[in-house]
């Protein structure tokens, strides 16, 4: 359920009535991760028309969910 941002932010029942929320003062609380020796990789973004070619897709190398590489 977690394979780009509009499937991240429904699997997180994250709606459009929470813009401009300060996560500080509201319900919403993320975990941060802790990770320990681990490979960044860092690739062009899909599913865009404009600036595809720039480097701004970062995952961790292996992670089960990924959608494409």
């Amino acid at each position: 359920m977690c394979k780009g941002p509009a499937s991240l932010v429904h699997a997180m029942a994250i709606t459009k009535e929470m813009n401009f929320w300060m996560i500080q003062d509201s319900p919403l609380f993320i975990e941060p991760a802790v990770l320990h020796d681990f490979d960044v990789v860092q690739t062009t973004r899909i599913g865009i028309k404009v600036g595809v070619e720039l480097p701004y897709r970062f995952y961790v190398k292996g992670n089960a969910f990924i959608s494409k590489k």
